[in-house]
């Protein structure tokens, strides 16, 4: 399994990388290397396209090395959580991990990178423009290679129509609802505020009283809120 796979190689990239850090009492990037691991790849993406899987074997050998790979940064949890995994020894008698060359697999990173380029993509349209998680998106994916689209469209909440690109990587297009009601009424908020804003630096008294950097800063922000108006404007003429 991808997943599988590709945690492998980035497990074995992290033990060689505290080790080699550890070895020149550099504690930091051993931290570091630790944390990217543990945090960004084996919580975040891992354990997220686990989810649907019923074979975890895999995965708990994959955390054991890794509490043991964090233990001498973190002593008393690790060896907490080393218990609770139903072992009886300390985990302070284990062999620190070392890298295996069995473990390595560009393949699958190199498959893998390609995956959350495209659902990081996704999930970024959606934030732009403020859609629900829980809304399906649909469009359409150019990309030179296969790849796992249950995967991404699980991950990402979308509906793909899958199409070959010319060139490597990929082109994505996602059709955006037009959030109509919630656009209206922000539009109508925006309008308020840039009508305040305006008639306070058209009002001479205040304009005479007021510090020069509190004008500046609201002639910023009218600027900003007339931006974002005419985009709102722009989106419910299409």
């Amino acid at each position: 399994m991808l997943a599988d796979r590709w945690i492998g190689a980035r497990l074995n990239v992290a033990v060689d990388l505290a080790n080699r850090a550890f070895e020149h009492h550099r504690y930091h990037e051993a931290a570091d290397a630790v944390w990217t691991f543990f945090w960004d790849e084996f919580c975040d993406w891992y354990l997220e396209l686990k989810k649907s899987d019923t074979d975890w074997g895999f995965a708990y050998q994959v955390h054991e090395q890794a509490l043991l790979l964090l233990h001498p940064l973190m002593p008393f949890l690790t060896e907490e959580l080393w218990h609770r995994r139903g072992h009886e020894d300390s985990i302070a008698i284990q062999r620190y991990p070392q890298p295996d060359p069995a473990l390595n697999d560009p393949e699958a990173e190199r498959e893998m990178k390609l995956l959350q380029d495209i659902i990081t993509e996704i999930r970024g349209v959606r934030a732009d423009n403020k859609i629900d998680r829980k809304e399906t998106l649909s469009g359409t994916l150019r990309v030179s290679e296969k790849v796992n689209l249950d995967l991404i469209e699980r991950l990402a909440n979308v509906k793909l129509e899958v199409e070959p690109h010319d060139v490597a990587g990929y082109s994505l297009s996602l059709g955006i609802p037009i959030p109509t009601h919630r656009l209206n009424k922000e539009n109508e908020q925006l309008e308020k505020v840039i009508a305040s804003t305006r008639d306070q630096l058209e009002n001479q008294d205040f304009i005479g009283k007021a510090p020069s950097k509190v004008i500046d800063s609201m002639r910023v922000k009218l600027a900003d809120y007339e931006a974002q108006l005419s985009k709102n404007k722009a989106a419910l003429r299409q």
